[in-house]
């Protein structure tokens, strides 16, 4: 009557400011270090998805004057995976957003995109730091795998030069071919975040027995408040080992957004979507010791 403003007079406004904060948060969170640690594929739908693949290198073989030649075999392999979809409303009151002096419009609304790169993170490092059980009933780290320390010891050249060397010795599913894996990857906890600074600083020490070797120094750390212990971690390159994997539908990479004005309450509420699997699916390009205190 007196020409004030209703939230419907901004609707699209509010949607499209809404949606572009979601989107904006969701991409600017910190939650995304662990996709440096991990493959992304993508997935057409909600069913079950058979990821297949062939182990075995047929070696050549000498072929005498006047022989054969013999037939090589693969043995295939896979594994499955299946989307999940996450996702949470916020709703605003006309009243809120008539009154929003703070700027806690915007606020509400990249919540929700905090939220979704929290999801992804949270289903990441639940597989690393849980430890799951993979395909062939085994946990992840484990003495059976080859890629689990026998005892816990701090960060050292000694203690990263044997977890290079275990990664180094694991052979493909045949059992004979050599993977030829190396870490690129030091993921630990703030607790080990200072003496990983130690090792990998480039200094000239008076000893040549002081000499950080050249892989040491090549690591990427990666600093993750979950690890709440002096556990730590080496992780191949995930584009030439895949060990952890994660996914995304097809054509739907992150999060979705979408928006509703009220009709019957004055108001609006947003919705964040996310179509997301993530998965440990195998345990060759993964290394754990327990950790230790430093001395």
């Amino acid at each position: 009557r007196h020409g004030a403003q209703t939230t419907s007079d901004f609707a699209i406004a509010l949607q499209q400011a809404g949606n572009l904060a979601i989107i904006e948060a969701y991409e600017q969170a910190e939650e995304g270090n662990w996709r440096q640690l991990s493959r992304e594929t993508s997935f057409s739908d909600f069913r079950p998805h058979q990821f297949a693949g062939l182990t075995g290198t047929p070696e050549f073989l000498v072929v005498e004057e006047n022989g054969e030649y013999t037939y090589a075999s693969f043995q295939d392999i896979g594994r499955s995976a299946q989307l999940w979809t996450a996702g949470r409303i916020i709703s605003l009151s006309r009243q809120l957003i008539v009154n929003d002096q703070l700027g806690l419009f915007g606020d509400m609304a990249r919540h929700l995109g905090r939220g979704a790169s929290l999801h992804e993170a949270n289903a990441f490092w639940s597989n690393l730091l849980g430890n799951v059980v993979l395909a062939d009933g085994v946990a992840l780290f484990h003495a059976d795998h080859g890629n689990l320390a026998a005892s816990g010891t701090a960060l050292s050249v000694a203690s990263l030069s044997a977890g290079r060397a275990a990664m180094r010795k694991q052979k493909d599913r045949d059992g004979a071919t050599p993977l030829y894996i190396t870490p690129q990857y030091l993921v630990i906890g703030p607790d080990n975040e200072t003496e990983a600074d130690k090792l990998l600083t480039t200094i000239s020490p008076a000893q040549v027995g002081d000499v950080v070797p050249a892989f040491v120094r090549s690591l990427t750390v990666i600093v993750e408040p979950r690890i709440t212990d002096y556990a730590w971690y080496l992780v191949a390159d995930p584009a030439k080992v895949a060990s952890l994997s994660h996914g995304y539908l097809q054509g739907q990479r992150g999060i979705y957004t979408d928006t509703r004005v009220g009709f019957e309450v004055d108001g609006v509420e947003y919705k964040g979507r996310l179509d997301f699997n993530a998965s440990a699916v195998d345990h060759r390009g993964v290394y754990k010791n327990p950790g230790a205190a430093p001395a």
